[in-house]
């Protein structure tokens, strides 16, 4: 059966910010031989979860690993080369945006670097969120600093009025807490970790610009998808 270690971590933060050394203890960078590509959340000892997309970028690389316990998105940390990727069989573009990737090696947990816990139930619109990640190589005032900003979800309606597109069940729909929307604070952080409390709400898909809303991957409602590929025994059920 799938088993984890399930720490509590109760992060708050009014704006953007740089994160202190540490205080994202779940962080994880994935990387290739380009670099960082895109963030990830630690699962379990040798698991991440992450956005297909950056799943299926990163395989078709030659050099493929994920470093976790630090904060500088050109830091050393702790590596690990990447074994397997699992995308999730109906990704299709922004569809299903999520994917586990399996590591060659074990994480071993310190005060420095811990699992994130699932979520026990969906997240329902109003959620303060804190969503953390670098910037992506398209983003403005890059910096190594890994951030992080709060988020809050809105309905599906609000969202459609937004952005337009219908959205599905297994996403979830955000707005930045504080209209600061400013270059320097900025981050794409595709594949980072939207946590609820203490635990993984969503991972990170679609961030917009210009106080835009923006569309991300529920955990919850994958989350037998989830544990199923990271342990084929799980008797988990839908």
């Amino acid at each position: 059966m799938f088993t984890s270690i399930l720490p509590i971590f109760l992060v708050a933060v009014v704006s953007a910010k740089v994160a202190r050394n540490h205080e994202v203890p779940y962080q994880a960078s994935i990387r290739s031989d380009f670099g960082h590509m895109c963030s990830g959340a630690i699962l379990y000892k040798n698991w991440i979860l992450t956005a297909a997309r950056c799943g299926m970028s990163l395989r078709r690389r030659k050099v493929q690993y994920v470093v976790v316990g630090t904060n500088d998105i050109a830091g050393p940390g702790t590596s690990f080369p990447v074994e397997i990727i699992h995308v999730h069989p109906k990704h299709s573009h922004y569809k299903y945006d999520i994917a586990v990737v399996k590591l060659n090696g074990t994480i071993k947990f310190n005060d420095k670097i811990q699992p994130i816990q699932f979520p026990e139930r969906s997240t329902k619109p109003g959620a303060n969120m804190l969503f953390s990640g670098w910037k992506g190589p398209s983003d403005s005032n890059q910096t190594n600093n890994l951030l992080m900003r709060n988020v809050t979800s809105i309905t599906s309606d609000a969202c459609q009025k937004e952005i337009g597109p219908h959205l599905e069940l297994y996403q979830i729909c955000t707005i930045d807490n504080d209209p600061y929307r400013k270059g320097e604070e900025f981050f794409d952080g595709r594949g980072g970790p939207i946590v609820e409390g203490s635990r993984l709400a969503a991972i990170a898909s679609i961030s917009r610009t210009n106080n835009s809303a923006s569309i991300h991957t529920r955990v919850y409602e994958l989350l037998t998808w989830i544990i199923v590929t990271i342990d084929p025994d799980s008797r988990v059920t839908d």
